[in-house]
């Protein structure tokens, strides 16, 4: 797999996600959080187990490609810089989402969760 990439404007640079960071919220017991390296062939490089309730704030780096969640847990992410204040949630099981709002008004942009 490439480097992660996100939309950008067309003839900009792309933007990547290294540097971005996700907030996972167990919602059982025994719920796993492992990053994943980049390259041709993905392979886990560090892993959390979770009890329901606790939280753990995870970054993508030069080394994490992709994060994998196990279990039942909310994952929250933010739009990132140049968009708004837009916060998500989701269900890891499915990405259903669970909420989505403006952290705060729309003259701020680029909210991380952190």
């Amino acid at each position: 797999m490439a480097e992660m990439e996100t939309d950008a404007p067309a003839g900009a640079e792309p933007r990547t996600a290294v540097g971005r960071y996700i907030v996972v919220r167990a919602l059982e017991d025994g719920v796993v959080v492992m990053g994943l390296t980049r390259g041709r062939d993905h392979r886990s490089h560090h892993s959390e187990r979770l009890d329901a309730g606790e939280v753990l704030i995870a970054q993508f780096t030069d080394l994490t490609a992709a994060i994998k969640v196990r279990g039942r847990a909310e994952i929250l992410t933010g739009a990132g810089p140049g968009a708004g204040p837009h916060v998500k949630a989701f269900r890891a099981a499915d990405l259903a989402e669970l909420d989505s709002f403006f952290a705060f008004g729309p003259a701020l942009t680029g909210v991380f969760v952190n």
